[in-house]
Formats: C-alpha cells, sequence, structure tokens
C-alpha cells in the first residue's frame, strides 16, 4: 500500500500527554520543523516524512530514553481519541486490538498484525514504507500504549511475555517494570501477552460505544484513500478476494463498481496491467505469510488464489528466483507467527 501522499491524523490528546509529561508542546513541534500551532488546528494531518520527524523530536527533546513509557503509563481517558475509546469499549483486548488493526492507518503510514502466537496473543506494528526506519520513541511509546490498554480495560496488572524492537531501546529498569520484561530485539515492533489476559472481560466493554465510533472511523479510513489511483483500490480488492479463490479482473471490477474496461484503461493510464498488479499482491502477500507465519505452503497457495499448490511454487520461483522453503527458511527462527 503507497503511503507517499497521504496524511495521517495525530490527535490533540497528544498536547495534554506532553505537558503532563513536562514537555512544551510548541518546543517539540519547532524541533520537528511543524508549526508550532499545529496542536491548535481543527484537524491535525501529518505527512509520513512529517510523522518520523515528530517521533525523533520527541526522543532527541528529552535525554530520557524511558520518556514515551513513561508517558504512557499515566495516560487517561481524557487524551483517548475515537479510535481509542473504540477499543476500550470491546470486549476484551484480543477484540480491542483487531478492531484497532483495521484503523491503524488513519494515525500513521503503519500496519497493524494480530493474532494468536506460540503461547500467547501478539500485537506487531510495521511501516508500510519500509524505506522508513521506526523511531524509537515511536517503538516504545506503542508497546508501552497497547499493554496500558490491556491494563485499562481489565484493570489487571498485565505484563508482558515478550516485547521486541527493530530499532535499539532503552534497557532501564523502569522500562523492564513498566512491561514485566526486558525489551528484545526483533524485526518488528512486537508485544505477546498471554491468552489468558488477551482473552480477561473488559470492565469497560460498551458495545452501544463501539457501535457510535465504527462508522465515523470507516469513514475516515474512505477518506484517507480517497485521492488514491486505482491501482491501490485495486490492490486492496485483491486482498480481500483472492483468500476466496477469486482472481478475475470482471470480479474486481464489480468490487470496485466499474466497467472490466473502464478498469484497464485506467490502469494504463497509471503504466500498469491487471496481471502485474496481481502478481504484486501476490507475491507480496506470498512473503508475509511464509515470513511472519507458518501456515503451510498448500494453505498459502489457496489464501493467493491458486488451484493447486505447484501453480504456486512456479509463480512464486518467476517472482523471486528463489522457492518459497528457501525464503521461509530465512525467516527469523524465533518468530513465533
Amino acid at each position: 500500500m503507497a503511503a507517499g501522499s497521504r496524511h495521517f491524523s495525530i490527535g490533540a490528546g497528544w498536547r495534554l500527554l506532553l505537558r503532563d509529561a513536562g514537555l512544551e508542546p510548541a518546543l517539540l513541534l519547532r524541533a520537528a520543523g511543524l508549526p508550532e500551532d499545529l496542536f491548535e488546528q481543527d484537524e491535525v494531518r501529518l505527512s509520513p516524512q512529517d510523522y518520523v520527524r515528530f517521533w525523533n523530536a520527541l526522543a532527541h527533546l528529552d535525554p530520557d530514553p524511558a520518556l514515551p513509557a513513561r508517558v504512557i503509563e499515566n495516560v487517561s481517558a481524557e487524551a483517548f481519541e475515537s479510535s481509542m475509546f473504540a477499543a476500550m469499549s470491546s470486549p476484551d483486548f484480543e477484540t480491542a486490538m483487531r478492531r484497532l488493526a483495521q484503523f491503524k492507518p488513519l494515525f500513521g503510514p503503519l500496519r497493524l498484525d494480530v493474532g494468536e502466537s506460540s503461547g500467547g496473543f501478539a500485537v506487531a506494528l510495521e511501516f508500510v514504507d519500509t524505506s522508513f526506519e521506526p523511531p524509537a520513541a515511536l517503538a516504545l511509546a506503542e508497546l508501552a500504549i497497547w499493554l496500558q490498554l490491556a491494563r485499562m480495560g481489565t484493570r489487571h496488572p498485565v505484563k508482558a511475555l515478550r516485547a521486541r524492537s527493530p530499532v535499539p531501546l532503552t534497557d532501564a529498569v523502569s522500562v523492564t517494570d513498566f512491561f514485566g520484561v526486558a525489551i528484545e530485539s526483533g524485526t518488528r515492533i512486537e508485544l505477546v501477552i498471554s491468552l489468558e489476559d488477551a482473552r480477561r472481560p473488559f470492565l469497560t466493554r460498551n458495545e452501544a460505544l463501539w457501535e457510535f465510533f465504527e462508522p465515523e472511523l470507516r469513514r475516515r479510513l474512505r477518506d484517507l484513500t480517497r485521492d488514491d489511483g486505482v491501482r491501490e483500490h485495486l490492490r486492496a480488492v485483491l486482498v480481500e478476494m483472492l483468500p476466496g479463490g477469486e482472481t478475475s479482473v470482471d470480479a474486481a471490477a464489480r468490487r470496485l463498481a466499474t466497467s472490466k474496461r473502464t478498469l484497464q484503461r485506467r490502469l494504463t493510464a497509471e503504466a500498469a496491467s491487471y496481471q502485474e498488479v496481481l502478481a504484486e499482491v501476490r507475491e507480496q502477500l506470498a512473503r508475509h505469510y511464509l515470513t511472519h507465519s507458518r501456515i503451510s505452503n498448500t494453505e498459502i497457495a489457496l489464501l493467493l488464489g491458486f488451484s493447486d499448490p505447484n501453480s504456486f511454487f512456479r509463480a512464486f520461483h518467476d517472482w523471486t528466483g528463489r522457492t518459497p522453503h528457501t525464503v521461509r527458511g530465512e525467516a527469523p527462527a524465533a518468530r513465533p507467527h
């Protein structure tokens, strides 16, 4: 998914969090090269580059490497945005994170993956554009707020089973105490808690509140992608289609509410073809399944809309020059998904 032209929300609640931590928002914004009155605007929108600069500035403004965890530990509902209210209204942490995963693109060039891990429930974050290196402050803040969400919802002292980051984070005792484990090196920003804690009922459950916030979040998500080209819309549609075995241009055109001819003409205008985009999506999903899960190659073939595993093997070799087995073998052995 391309994120270069998109702009993402950053909540005014950050102004409260920063001041509670003893930081002046205007100084942070100045250090990031952003307007000092940004939080006074009706709608705060950042480009991917601005987003990264904001988080890097936060890390440089305060010498305490544990600052993000310290801020999040004191978070209150006053600073919550609609997505967090929606999460807090969920039945449990697992449901909350699955809901947040849908709307994470609203708040940065990010993708949130959630699911059962060996012995627990894992939440992992990746930049959509891999040319960005996650700022350390962002990595620590995301890990901390996920854990804090579980604690606030359950009113239980939830501890992490594992916490990982692709960028070095502080090994301060206060941070280890906060998470219950030391943060390890990993390929993604990742938190794992026990299944028992992930499914522990939220005392803040309120389905009526979720039903109130969900339509607005979905509207904002549609607005975010409204200016994307047809290629990006097609990629999103194919991700939904492939697990059901649908791969035809006719089926994609129907889902996009357009004709096959119009879809192909618009793709040509963007120097693309249907088969090229289909192959790109299949390759991207195949790499993800091979390196982030233990799904069998036969299952992957079905999820990608191939009629048999051999067709998948041949196509994967054409895309990459390697076999699925080779790519899976190069994934870190410790990866839990």
